[in-house]
C-alpha cells in the first residue's frame, strides 16, 4: 500500500488520536492539503481543532472549532506569531494543575 503525502497526517492522527483530544494545525495559508486531511479526520474522530491560520476565510479556519487568527498571510510573521500562541498553550497545558509555577515564571511579574 502506498500512503499519498496528502494522507500522512491523517495516518499519523488516526493511529494515536482518541476521542476527546484536541488538534492544533498551524498552517499559514490554510489551505495546505496534508494539514486540511488531518483536520478533516479529527472532525470524524470527534478530535476538537484548533487552528493558528493567517488567513480566517481558509479551509482550515473554516473546518477547525477554534480558529486563531494570526493576523498576517506572511509567512515570517504568522511564525512568529503563532510560536508565541503554541509556546502559551503549551505552558498552559503543562501547569494547568500545578501547585506552583517553576522559578522562572514565577519572577516573571
Amino acid at each position: 500500500m502506498t500512503l499519498a503525502r496528502d494522507e500522512a497526517l491523517r495516518a499519523i492522527l488516526e493511529c494515536n488520536g482518541r476521542r476527546g483530544d484536541v488538534l492544533c494545525a498551524f498552517s499559514v495559508s490554510g489551505e495546505s492539503p496534508n494539514i486540511n486531511c488531518a483536520v478533516a479526520a479529527a472532525k470524524e474522530m470527534d478530535i476538537q481543532v484548533v487552528a493558528l491560520v493567517g488567513d480566517p476565510a481558509s479551509t482550515t479556519a473554516q473546518l477547525a472549532d477554534y480558529a486563531i487568527v494570526l493576523g498576517s498571510v506572511e509567512p515570517g510573521i504568522a511564525e512568529d506569531v503563532a510560536s508565541a500562541v503554541m509556546h502559551s498553550m503549551y505552558c498552559a497545558f503543562m501547569y494547568e494543575n500545578a501547585i506552583s509555577l517553576p522559578a522562572e515564571f514565577a519572577d516573571a511579574g
